[in-house]
C-alpha cells in the first residue's frame, strides 16, 4: 500500500477504532493501525471483530461462551465419535456452528475444534440459534 492510496474498510477492532480491518484486492486484507491512516467517513457504523480462536477466521467480540463443566469435543457430534480435546470447565470456546437440532454446538479452543454437547456451554438460544448449521 503507497501514500495516498485508497481502500475498503470493511471492521475495526474496537469501539475506539483501535485498528481497522482494509480489503486492498481479492488476495489481500489486513490489519492496519488507525493513527496511520486518513479515514474518510464515520467507522462507527462498522462492525467490531476480532480474530476467532484458531488465528484464521474473524467474530465479534462478544460470541466467546464458557464451558459449564470439563466439555469433550468430538470428530463428529456424536457421542461414539472420537475425542479431538477435553476443554476445561470454565474455559473461553468460540461457538463456530452448530448441529441442525441445535444439539450439538462446534467451537474452537487453544487451536482445536471439535463438537460439543450444547448444554456444557453457557449459550443462550438466541446465540445457538445465529449460529450457522453445520451438519
Amino acid at each position: 500500500m503507497d501514500v495516498n492510496d485508497e481502500v475498503e474498510v470493511i471492521a475495526r477492532s474496537s469501539a475506539q477504532n483501535d485498528w481497522l480491518m482494509i480489503h486492498l484486492d481479492d488476495e489481500t486484507e489486513g490489519w492496519v493501525a488507525y493513527f496511520t491512516v486518513t479515514v474518510t467517513g464515520d467507522p462507527s457504523g462498522l462492525p467490531i471483530l476480532v480474530p476467532d480462536s484458531t488465528g484464521a477466521g474473524l467474530i465479534p467480540p462478544s460470541v466467546l461462551v464458557r464451558t459449564l463443566f470439563n466439555a469433550r469435543l468430538h470428530l463428529e457430534p456424536t457421542l461414539s465419535s472420537p475425542l479431538t480435546i477435553i476443554v476445561p470447565y470454565n474455559a473461553e470456546v468460540t461457538p463456530i456452528a452448530r448441529s441442525e437440532r441445535g444439539d450439538w454446538v462446534y467451537v474452537g479452543y487453544a487451536g482445536v475444534e471439535g463438537w460439543g454437547v450444547a448444554r456444557l456451554f453457557a449459550i443462550t438460544n438466541d446465540e445457538l440459534l445465529a449460529l450457522p448449521v453445520n451438519p
